[in-house]
């Protein structure tokens, strides 16, 4: 079916044989190549004399697009189909043009007519959503739509290539320039990130730990893919300073964050991911959860252990820390030779003026107090005490902490006036340096508390109890091991008041 057949309507409105629209009349089917018949030009032609009408009516004869029908269908037929599809004759032709180029057999006619009427109709939906704001896509997207009002496929895939290629090279440009945008915002966001990371130091050193961890939880959040290792750092500092301020909810969260990133990022063995764990582990143990912060513990000095040997003070720290877990479960015998192993290490690498070093000495003297080694204790107790005056900040909560334990000692030797003003100091600087309630408050009135039971000073002693187990309630809940001991020791008291 090589030749072309044109259907031709006669007695037609000029308007709808220029525009190719349905006609809802009976029509004269003509032979000739155009949508005007001979019969109607000539009409046309006659029925004006004047030079005007002369050139529309040859205008319209010689630009009327072809209407194919290559199956020969009769002229009634056609014009049915047309209505029936809710297409124009034009756009019908073009139909059966992609009928004949796929050599569809003439007993699928109907359907696959009907099939590519449903697929134009969806197409002509998907087209009218075309838009853009490129005048020259504009161009070209009116062009597609007005080649497909006549079903003309090929010209209409033409002018949507080319809107496609316009786009691809609108998006390639963009791509770069957002590349650009996205390298330079990155740097400014490094570059905010570190600020507030210095800032947050600040306000450690100032001991504002609460401000420190929120700039440092935000420093992590700022910082672009890439930087997962200084992320993980912001993370356990901002954990750090949150735990300093007794926010142990925050504060987990954060060394949780911390370690999930090292652990993707890096080896696990690598010394951070130890840091972490310990980090982690010591806010289990402040929190009475022993049995969480065990086995992180124990893998954080085995990673130190295999990354280096007894010249590292991580080693030394991670050996201190599991002792003060022994220690907080009673486990004496467990807990002594890892704080002498640790205090030899730390003597031997950081000199005898070293905030570790401290740690390492306070902490050994409440071993050997809880072994009833009062003598040796109050000789390492002091030793802490000298190095933390003389290197820390006269209201930094290490100072309050080796107070309150020497305070404890002296308690326990009878020596209460001495006690009363370890302890009072001890207070004052807790009380400076956490706003509202804290663990570490909270340990000092129940230590004021049984100070005043001892001597019979049952009042002030009533309303250190009261204080102290209403500041742990805010801080842990009833099923942390100071909670319930505290609450053991009032309940005692309120006994012997009514015997």
């Amino acid at each position: 079916m090589n030749d072309e057949r044109a259907v031709n309507t006669g007695n037609i409105d000029k308007s709808n044989v220029a525009t190719g629209d349905n006609v809802q009349q009976t029509l004269n089917i003509s032979t000739t190549h155009h949508g005007i018949s001979t019969s109607a030009l000539l009409k046309l032609f006659f029925g004006f004399s004047s030079f005007t009408a002369i050139v529309v009516a040859l205008f319209l004869y010689f630009n009327q697009a072809p209407i194919y029908n290559p199956y020969d269908l009769p002229p009634e037929q056609f014009i049915q189909y047309s209505e029936q599809l809710g297409v124009t004759k034009v756009a019908l032709g073009n139909f059966f043009r992609v009928l004949e180029r796929e050599e569809v057999p003439f007993y699928e006619l109907d359907n696959k007519l009907r099939e590519i009427a449903e697929s134009y109709q969806k197409l002509q939906e998907r087209a009218a959503l075309l838009i853009s704001d490129d005048p020259e896509v504009q161009a070209l997207q009116k062009k597609a739509k007005q080649a497909l009002e006549q079903a003309d496929f090929e010209n209409a895939d033409k002018w949507l290539l080319e809107v496609s290629e316009k786009d691809a090279q609108a998006i390639a440009a963009m791509e770069t320039e957002a590349q650009r945008i996205q390298e330079a915002m990155d740097e400014r966001k490094l570059s905010k990130a570190n600020t507030l990371a210095t800032l947050a130091e600040s306000k450690q050193a100032q001991l504002h730990y609460a401000k420190a961890g929120g700039l440092y939880q935000q420093a992590a959040e700022l910082l672009p893919q890439g930087h997962e290792e200084q992320q993980a750092y912001n993370l356990n500092q901002a954990g750090i300073n949150f735990h300093s301020a007794g926010l142990y909810q925050q504060a987990l969260k954060l060394y949780q964050h911390s370690l999930e990133v090292l652990e993707t990022a890096s080896d696990v063995n690598d010394p951070n991911v130890a840091l972490s764990l310990n980090n982690l582990a010591t806010l289990y143990k402040v929190q009475g959860m022993y049995e969480q912060a065990l086995p992180l513990y124990q893998r954080s000095l085995e990673i130190f252990e295999k990354a280096s040997d007894d010249s590292d003070p991580n080693i030394a720290a991670s050996l201190y820390n599991l002792a003060e877990l022994y220690k907080a479960q009673g486990m004496y015998e467990q807990a002594l030779p890892l704080l002498q192993r640790s205090l030899a290490i730390f003597e031997n690498i950081l000199g005898n003026n070293h905030p570790n070093l401290a740690a390492n000495l306070n902490s050994l003297a409440g071993l050997y107090k809880a072994q009833s080694k009062y003598e040796q204790a109050l000789d390492l107790y002091q030793r802490s005490l000298t190095i933390r005056e003389k290197i820390l900040h006269k209201n930094h909560p290490d100072l309050a902490a080796t107070l309150n334990d020497l305070a404890g000692l002296y308690s326990t030797l009878g020596k209460y006036k001495q006690a009363l003003e370890l302890y009072r100091r001890s207070l004052v600087i807790l009380e400076k340096v956490f706003s509202g309630n804290h663990p570490h408050i909270a340990i000092i009135y129940w230590n004021l508390a049984n100070l005043h039971r001892k001597q019979a000073k049952n009042i002030e002693a009533k309303k250190f109890y009261e204080n102290a187990l209403h500041t742990f309630q805010q801080v842990h809940d009833e099923q942390h091991p100071y909670f319930k001991r505290c609450k053991v020791d009032y309940e005692d008291f309120l006994k012997t008041l009514k015997q």
